[in-house]
C-alpha cells in the first residue's frame, strides 16, 4: 500500500450536491462533468488517473482535506478507511453516497452556503463584494457558487442503488427535502429493505419518515450534533436545546435503529468537549463507536487555536483523564478517536494565529446580527 492509497474509489461511489460523481464526501477536486452514468465514471479515464496517483505515492490535490489533517498527525477518513477495508485493487461498489444539495433547516456556524440554504441566502444578503469574501478562503464560499437541490433525474443513479449494499444519505438535511422520502419509498418498493440505509442528520426526521424506515433491516444515523445544552442555541441556531431533546426521543423510540453522534471540535465548543462526550456516551449503546469527533479544515479561522490555551488545555486535561478512567468503556475506536482530538488540540496550542484570531472576530461582528446571536454570552472566553 502506498503513502497516499485510498480505497474508497474502489468501493464508493458519491454524488455530489450538484449531482457529479466522484470517490467519497470529503474529495474536494474538480470532478468529471461528462459523465452520465455510473458505469461512464467507473471506465472514465478521471477516475483511473486518480488510481494511478494513489497507487504509486502521489497526491491528488481533491484529497487536501485528508492530507492537511496527516500532515498535522491527525487521523483522516482516508486512514480511517483504509483501516476498515485494507487495500482494495478490484472495483466493487459496495456504497453508493448520495448528497442532496443545501436544502437545510439549520444555519450551523461551522457550515457553508454549499450545505446550507439559509447560510446561503445569508451570505447573499451581505452582498457579493462584502469582506466575508476576503476571510473565507474555502472555494465553496469564494466562487460565490451556492448550491441548490438536485436529484430529480433517478435514470442517473438508480442502478448504483441496486447494487450497493449500503446507501448514505446527506445534504444539506435529508430528512427535510422531498427526494429523501421519494428514494426511501422506491426502495421499498423494489423490495430492496435489505440493504443498510446510512444518514447523516441533525435528527430532523419526522413519524412519517420513521414510519418507512421501519420497513428497511438496517438503519444508521449519523447524527451531527456539536454542541449541548444552552451551547445547542448557539451552534445549532435556529434551534434550542428543546428541539434537539423532542427529536432525539422520538429518534430513541426505533428498534431497528442504531446511531453515532457526529461532532465537529471548533473554537465554540472547545471548553464543551468532555461534557458532550458524557452525554453521548450516557444516550447511545453502540458497542463499536457510540460517537466520533472530526476537525475543522477549510475554515481555520473557526478553529480551536482561536480559543485561548488555558481553555484549550482544561479540555485537554479532562479528556485525559476520561481516559484513564474505567467509568466510560471506551472502545478501541473511541480511544483512538479522542486521542486524536488531544493531539489536535496541542497542536492547536503551538500554532496559534493573529489572523485567524482577527477574521474570527470579523466573522461573529457580521453574522451575530445576521443570526440574532450574542456569541459571547455562550463563551468562558473573551471574544478580543
Amino acid at each position: 500500500m502506498s503513502s497516499t492509497y485510498c480505497n474508497e474509489p474502489w468501493k464508493t461511489i458519491h454524488y455530489d450536491n450538484v449531482g457529479d460523481l466522484g470517490p467519497c464526501c470529503t474529495y474536494r477536486g474538480k470532478r468529471d462533468k461528462g459523465l452520465e452514468s455510473v458505469q461512464d465514471y467507473l471506465d472514465s479515464d478521471w477516475l483511473k488517473e486518480l488510481k494511478r496517483k494513489m497507487l504509486n505515492g502521489e497526491r491528488d490535490k481533491g484529497c487536501h482535506n485528508c492530507w492537511i489533517k496527516e500532515d498535522k498527525g491527525e487521523d483522516s477518513q482516508r486512514l480511517q478507511q483504509n483501516r476498515k477495508d485494507g487495500m482494495l485493487t478490484e472495483t466493487d461498489i459496495k456504497r453508493v453516497w448520495l448528497s442532496f444539495g443545501n436544502i437545510c433547516n439549520k444555519n450551523c456556524n461551522i457550515c457553508r452556503p454549499a450545505r446550507s440554504s439559509i447560510i446561503a441566502k445569508e451570505y447573499k444578503k451581505l452582498g457579493s463584494n462584502h469582506e466575508i469574501y476576503s476571510i473565507d478562503k474555502d472555494p465553496e464560499i469564494s466562487q460565490k457558487a451556492f448550491s441548490g437541490i438536485y436529484l430529480d433525474n433517478w435514470e442517473n443513479y438508480i442502478d448504483a442503488l441496486d447494487s450497493a449494499h449500503e446507501i448514505n444519505l446527506d445534504g444539506g438535511e435529508p430528512f427535510f427535502t422531498k427526494q429523501c422520502t421519494t428514494i426511501l419509498e422506491t426502495l421499498i418498493k423494489k423490495g430492496s429493505t435489505d440493504k443498510k440505509i446510512k444518514f447523516s442528520t441533525n435528527g430532523s426526521a419526522n413519524k412519517e419518515h420513521y414510519k418507512l424506515l421501519k420497513q428497511f433491516k438496517h438503519v444508521d444515523f449519523g447524527i451531527s450534533i456539536d454542541g449541548i445544552k444552552e451551547l445547542y442555541s448557539l451552534v445549532r441556531s435556529p434551534h434550542d436545546w428543546s428541539w434537539w431533546e423532542k427529536q432525539h426521543n422520538l429518534m430513541k423510540e426505533q428498534t431497528n435503529l442504531t446511531h453515532t453522534y457526529l461532532a465537529v471540535v471548533h473554537c465554540f465548543n472547545v471548553h464543551q468537549l468532555p461534557e458532550m462526550i458524557k452525554y453521548f456516551i450516557e444516550n447511545n449503546s453502540n458497542s463499536d463507536a457510540r460517537f466520533h469527533f472530526t476537525t475543522i479544515v477549510t475554515r481555520p479561522y473557526l478553529s480551536t487555536h482561536v480559543a485561548p490555551n488555558d481553555i484549550i488545555e482544561h479540555a485537554i486535561v479532562e479528556l485525559k483523564y476520561m481516559l484513564m478512567l474505567d467509568d466510560y468503556n471506551f472502545t478501541n475506536r473511541e480511544i483512538t478517536n479522542v486521542n486524536n482530538i488531544i493531539d489536535h488540540l496541542v497542536h492547536s496550542m503551538n500554532n496559534k494565529s493573529k489572523e485567524d484570531e482577527e477574521n474570527f472576530k470579523k466573522f461573529v461582528d457580521i453574522f451575530g446580527p445576521a443570526k440574532k446571536l450574542d456569541y459571547q454570552s455562550y463563551l468562558p472566553w473573551r471574544i478580543k
